[in-house]
């Protein structure tokens, strides 16, 4: 269960920076995108009772 919560931290940690770039060039698309991308990976983790932190300065904030 390990290597399932650590390869979903990778992800979401790449997605949320993905995010931020994408609301930092005002590109609504890839906001939608990125911001599904996070919902799925959130909602594969709460299926498998893995909690992922994600605070500090790659955490997804809203555009």
């Amino acid at each position: 269960m390990h290597q399932l919560q650590s390869t979903i931290t990778e992800q979401m940690t790449a997605a949320s920076a993905a995010l931020a770039d994408a609301c930092a060039d005002g590109d609504d698309y890839l906001v939608g995108i990125y911001q599904a991308e996070l919902d799925a990976l959130a909602t594969t983790a709460a299926a498998h009772d893995l909690v992922i932190d994600l605070r500090g300065p790659a955490a997804a904030r809203a555009c």
